[in-house]
């Protein structure tokens, strides 16, 4: 069984529109809706809604708008089920919602919110590249799922908040209690706008300044800086060493990459040796705790949609490590996939039909490795050994004897500047020809 909590103040259509796709869409509920002293049609509305499904309970503050904690924490105490939706009215709640959310609400985990289209931060869907659930810091309050018993520990919000700030409260909370915050990147809800806080945000904007006052009072100033911070998804480190060719820039000028504030952080080493530059790059990685590092060299060229088909890949979580296809840069232009064969690393042919293959290691020239990987080895994670084996080839080694997976996808093609040309599948396949 589920309770779900929301709060009305004018705005009718949007409340039906909430309504409809909520009784269309979710089973075995009880709404409690709130109504903080609507002027429009909503008190005649709500009286055919009760009538019409008997596990509506409403109540209306007749004085004026008595803010939205108020109005959830009423809900919140009426209620009794296991869970506890806390949620705006103007959303739409797609099919098979809460299946899917409360399939996130494990143990460890406090809260659950969906990704949307008119949010900040993580839950931003720009961000929802492929991957099943995302950890925060914050949640924001315009939908959020948890359980009764979570509450009994927490505590409901705090009603100091009248409109914003709260969810930042909340999400606090609830961390600071030992549990996760937890987006479900499977679920969409449709958000239509933040009307009804703009309202409140141009006619009382002490309100919102007051709401981050007390949070930062009561909390912290750390505390709120951390809860606001939005933890970057994919750090692309690129190792300099001299100057950079136009075709490279071109390419990355064209590079598809995760959208939304913050997703990607660009770092880059300047003239220093690979190994020393790569294990730079993977401390930026571990530092902004993203979810993966992309290598991508100052001498590769690429399509405009090879990163995306790599991260999709990356989000796999038999994937730890993914790259596309390259070649080197000097005769006879082996292709940068290889396999052990005893204590010895072997190249490998490129197979025929294009595709995502296991292999034993691979170049770090366009390669996304989970940052997962570098907590679970010891530094430096690149380097060269006596003999000179390559600094990523003694990575994948590492990685591999602690249960990485690494694969290749052939469908990424990528070019390396030599000398003259552009070594790449193409001019492979016509040095073979020639060779004949």
């Amino acid at each position: 069984m589920l309770d779900i909590c929301t709060v009305t103040y004018n705005n009718l259509n949007w409340l039906r529109i909430f309504t409809d796709y909520l009784f269309a869409n979710t089973k075995d509920f009880k709404l409690y809706i709130s109504d903080s002293g609507s002027t429009d049609k909503t008190c005649e509305y709500l009286k055919k809604l009760k009538a019409k499904y008997p596990d509506v309970v409403t109540y209306r503050h007749t004085k004026d708008n008595h803010g939205w904690t108020k109005g959830i924490n009423w809900g919140i105490a009426k209620s009794s089920s296991p869970y506890i939706l806390i949620a705006n009215y103007d959303i739409i709640l797609p099919e098979k919602w809460f299946e899917r959310m409360s399939a996130h609400l494990k143990d460890d985990v406090g809260a659950v919110g969906p990704i949307s289209d008119v949010v900040s931060g993580r839950q931003d869907f720009h961000y929802s590249y492929g991957q099943y659930e995302d950890d925060v810091n914050l949640l924001i309050g315009f939908r959020i799922l948890t359980k009764r018993e979570i509450l009994d520990k927490v505590g409901d919000l705090d009603e100091h908040y009248f409109w914003g700030h709260d969810d930042y409260d909340f999400s606090i909370r609830m961390r600071k209690a030992g549990y996760r915050l937890i987006i479900a990147r499977d679920v969409f809800v449709k958000h239509f706008c933040y009307n009804s806080m703009s309202q409140i945000e141009t006619q009382k904007p002490e309100l919102f300044k007051d709401g981050k006052d007390y949070t930062i009072k009561k909390h912290g100033q750390e505390e709120y800086i951390k809860t606001r911070k939005v933890i970057p998804s994919l750090v692309v480190g690129i190792p300099f060493w001299g100057d950079v060719d136009p075709d490279f820039v071109s390419s990355m000028l064209s590079m598809e990459q995760p959208k939304g504030l913050g997703a990607v952080v660009f770092a880059r080493t300047e003239r220093t040796i690979i190994a020393p530059a790569r294990n730079l790059l993977a401390q930026v990685a571990i530092d902004h705790n993203s979810q993966f590092l992309f290598f991508v060299d100052s001498d590769m060229v690429f399509g405009a949609e090879s990163l995306m088909r790599l991260l999709l890949r990356a989000c796999d979580k038999n994937i730890s490590i993914v790259g596309g296809i390259c070649y080197k840069r000097r005769e006879p232009f082996e292709p940068c996939i290889l396999n052990r064969k005893g204590k010895k690393w072997v190249y490998c042919k490129v197979p025929e039909l294009p595709g995502l293959y296991e292999v034993g290691g691979i170049g770090m020239g366009f390669t996304i490795i989970k940052t997962s990987v570098f907590k679970d080895l010891k530094k430096p994670y690149f380097y060269l050994d006596k003999n000179g084996l390559r600094e990523d080839l003694n990575f994948c080694l590492n990685a591999k004897k602690l249960g990485h997976r690494i694969f290749v996808d052939t469908t990424v093609q990528v070019g390396h500047l030599g000398e003259r040309v552009i070594i790449d599948h193409y001019f492979k396949s016509k040095q073979l020809k020639e060779g004949e």
